[in-house]
Formats: structure tokens, sequence, C-alpha cells
């Protein structure tokens, strides 16, 4: 009798770690997860990513590709080696989406996430892209700048922006976002400083320096993300400058991004909550591996937070 009951409870015990991750309860999926990299946004997209699929049970693999297409290659040849059931890809290069598309072959589901593919490779039920439209993080971005300058009588703007990895569709939709929202609200855009930083706010905390050292006046910093704002703010703070003194505008809405709007260091971010967008995601790859169905898209809007909000975001 106490062999049995101690089966029993090892079968109740695997059940509860595990779960039933197929529709018949026979099978657990095997779900691989390819990340571009992990910077503050992306780790915590890939953290709900990997809660949502031990809560259903699944078994999934996460890899980081720390920004390199051919290490992400091979992750996805490991997952096609592997016979998983499903590829969750966050693209390092949003112009290798077709490639990777043949190395997985054209049966196996995709859930692209975070980084779009070329909007042609989308397909019902086969390959879906959670996100947001990128190009209105910089047109609130924008927004919320244009309504500040209201009022300046000379309606030209020095800015500086600070892009994020060349190449991704979400670098460029943000930036061509915000100049042209400046322009169509009457603003004549002059670029005193325009390079990538990366999305890393070390990487902006040296170009910052390096512009500041050259004296050039500017009224405002967009950023394609909140680390790289606060990597500026941090360059001007070590050149004794005031960033309060400065609109600074960012992109994520970090847990560091929010603290910097609500000591004044910075202006405004373009938020999408990481948690939302990495449990959407895990929904659209369940969904289609239990039922067959999956939109071509899912929007995890951006909302705007600035001081009068940044309580309502802030844990």
């Amino acid at each position: 009798m106490k062999k049995v009951l101690a089966v029993l409870l090892v079968c109740v015990m695997v059940f509860v770690l595990f779960g039933v991750c197929a529709s018949a309860g026979e099978k657990t999926f095997k779900i691989g997860l390819t990340m571009s990299e992990r910077d503050q946004w992306l780790s915590g997209m890939e953290a709900a990513i990997i809660a949502a699929a031990k809560e259903k049970g699944c078994e999934l693999v996460p890899f980081d590709s720390q920004a390199n297409t051919e290490r992400q290659f091979e992750h996805i040849q490991t997952f096609v080696a592997g016979d998983y059931d499903i590829i969750i890809v966050n693209l390092v290069d949003t112009n290798a989406g077709r490639d990777i598309i043949e190395l997985i072959g054209g049966d196996k589901p995709i859930v692209f996430v975070d980084r779009r593919p070329d909007d042609d490779l989308l397909a019902e039920n086969l390959r879906c892209y959670i996100g947001a439209e990128e190009y209105l993080a910089g047109q609130y971005q924008s927004e919320w700048l244009a309504e500040h300058f209201k009022n300046k009588a000379d309606k030209t703007l020095n800015v500086v922006v600070f892009k994020g990895r060349l190449g991704l569709e979400n670098t460029e939709m943000r930036t061509l976002g915000a100049v042209e929202t400046l322009e169509k609200a009457g603003f004549t855009v002059k670029k005193v400083f325009e390079d990538t930083a990366n999305y890393d706010r070390a990487t902006a905390v040296d170009k910052m320096a390096t512009f500041l050292g050259i004296g050039v006046q500017f009224d405002c910093i967009i950023s394609n993300n909140d680390e790289m704002a606060l990597g500026a703010i941090e360059a001007m703070e070590l050149a004794d400058m005031d960033p309060s003194e400065i609109p600074i505008v960012g992109i994520d809405g970090t847990e560091m991004g929010l603290e910097a709007i609500k000591n004044g260091k910075m202006s405004a971010t373009a938020y999408q909550d990481p948690v939302d967008v990495g449990r959407t995601c895990f929904e659209q790859a369940y969904e289609v591996l239990t039922t067959g169905k999956m939109a071509i898209y899912k929007d995890v809007p951006f909302v705007l937070i600035d001081k009068s909000k940044v309580d309502e975001y802030m844990q």
C-alpha cells in the first residue's frame, strides 16, 4: 500500500511541476526561443515567455544570440535538428527573417517577437509577429516634445538622436516616427548629432561625452530606448550639466527609465510592457500548437509616460 501511495505521490508531483502542454494531454511540446540579446527590457520579455511556458508544462529552451546573426542561425539549426514543435524568434537582424524561415522549413510554426520581419513573410496559422507599431513609439515621443516646445518662437529644433542597432526595423521606424511627427507639427528638425549606440547605455555615455566636448548647443535628446537616454544623462552629469534642463525622451519604460522620469532627469518614454509582450507571445505559440490557429499579428501597444503618469507604472 505504501508503495502505491508513493507512486501516486510522485505522479501528482510530476503533474504539478510539468503540467500538460498538449490538447490531448499526451505530449509535452518542445519550444525553442532564440533571443537577439539580453538587455533589461528584452530580459523581462524573455522571463515572461519562460514563466508562461512553465505554467503550461512546456519544455522551453532559451538561447542568447549576443547580437550575432550567425549564432542565431546556429540556434535555429539546433531547434530544427531537435525537432522542436515551434520556434520563437527575437531577430538579431530584421532583414534575416527570410533566411531563418528557409532554415526552419515551411511547415513549422514560427512566432517572431519584438523585432518584425517583412510583412510578406507572415502567414496565418503559421508565422506571426508579436509587438507594436514601432513608428508610434517615435510619434509619441515627438508629440510630447511638440507640446513642450509649442511656444518656442524659433521653430527650429537642434536635436540629438541616439539610434539603436542599425538595420533593425524598430530602429528605423522609431527614428522616422520621431522626426516626421516634429516636422508635421511645424518644426524644422536640425540633427546636430545622430549616431547609433546599439541600444547600449555605456556606448551612449561615450558618444554623448564626445559630442558634448564639441560644445554644440542642442534643444532636446531623442533616444530609441531608455538605456541610451540614461547613458546620455550620465554623460551630461559627468560634464556638470543638469539633464533636467534639456528634454530627454526614451522608449521602453524600464524601471530605471521610469525612475529617471520620477526624479526629473528624463522627460518621457514610450512604454511597452515586456511581460505583456512575453505572455502574448507564448499565448500565440500555445494557441497554434493546441488548435492549429494563430493570428498573423498581435499588437501590444505603446503608452506615453511622463511625470504626470509615472507613479501609475512604477512598481
